[in-house]
């Protein structure tokens, strides 16, 4: 077994690592979709699935790099002996194909994620509006009723 069966062997092992990386990513960004469906949102699960998501994603970016590294030094022969090497193009395609897959339908609930946490924080900027507006008309209002007997008398006037 020469260097370059090494290689195309060692890439199709990333790209299955991939996979399995990507699937983790897909179950995450599934539970985040379930912590937005609730009634009430908890930011520290939400938060939590965030960080997870943002260590598979850097692992995921790894194994890009050393993807697109190995394919940089077996381009030549893989394209020079495709006969040979069939058996693992095909598997390469396969996975490749299972990971777009796998990427589309994690675009599509990353998308309507956003959406559901826009409308989330929509929801409560309006709730905290609504609280400060309360809020400082109330206070306007006390502050009005205590400056309103300064300057007036309490006696009335008896004469007609």
């Amino acid at each position: 077994m020469d260097n370059n069966t090494t290689y195309i062997q060692v890439m199709i092992q990333s790209l299955q690592k991939k996979k399995e990386v990507l699937e983790k990513i897909a179950d995450l960004t599934q539970d985040q979709s379930l912590v937005l469906r609730e009634q009430e949102v908890d930011l520290d699960r939400f938060g939590d699935l965030i960080e997870e998501k943002q260590k598979w994603i850097e692992q995921l970016n790894l194994l890009d790099t050393g993807f697109e590294k190995l394919f940089a030094r077996v381009k030549e022969e893989i394209e020079l002996h495709r006969e040979q090497h069939k058996d693992e193009i095909v598997t390469m395609q396969g996975l490749i194909k299972e990971i777009t897959d796998l990427s589309v339908v994690l675009q599509t609930t990353e998308l309507r994620n956003k959406v559901r946490f826009e409308q989330y924080t929509s929801t409560k900027k309006q709730e905290i509006r609504s609280f400060k507006m309360s809020n400082t008309t109330a206070s306007k209002y006390y502050q009005n009723m205590a400056n309103q007997h300064q300057g007036q008398s309490y006696f009335l006037d008896k004469k007609k």
